[in-house]
């Protein structure tokens, strides 16, 4: 499971693939994809929307591949509702022809030291 430490920049690298057949989603044409941290039971949104960026260094949208790159002033937000550590999750939604699609990825949240 990835780890998102409280307060600092969280910068992942995603693929996103058809979880029918395993091919890699073209992304390309999205009009939006953002991506936040929600509770582990989807009930309590943990910080701010962010969107992503095709030009992200490592990203490839027509091939699947995106960078969830959530900066450290919005992960600073979680600090509201996790002290310590703690499982949530990322949730990127993706816009592709008018349609919303949100896949999710379990994370595990723990709060920095470092100021």
């Amino acid at each position: 499971m990835r780890t998102l430490t409280i307060s600092d920049d969280f910068i992942r690298t995603s693929n996103l693939t058809d979880s029918d057949t395993g091919v890699a989603w073209d992304v390309s044409t999205a009009t939006d994809i953002s991506a936040t941290v929600v509770s582990s039971d989807y009930k309590t949104l943990y910080c701010t929307a962010t969107a992503l960026n095709s030009g992200d260094s490592g990203s490839d949208w027509s091939n699947g591949v995106i960078v969830v790159s959530i900066p450290a002033a919005t992960t600073a937000e979680i600090a509201d509702h996790i002290d310590g550590k703690d499982t949530a999750v990322i949730a990127v939604q993706v816009t592709l022809g008018g349609v919303k699609t949100t896949v999710r990825d379990a994370v595990t949240v723990i709060s920095g030291h470092i100021a």
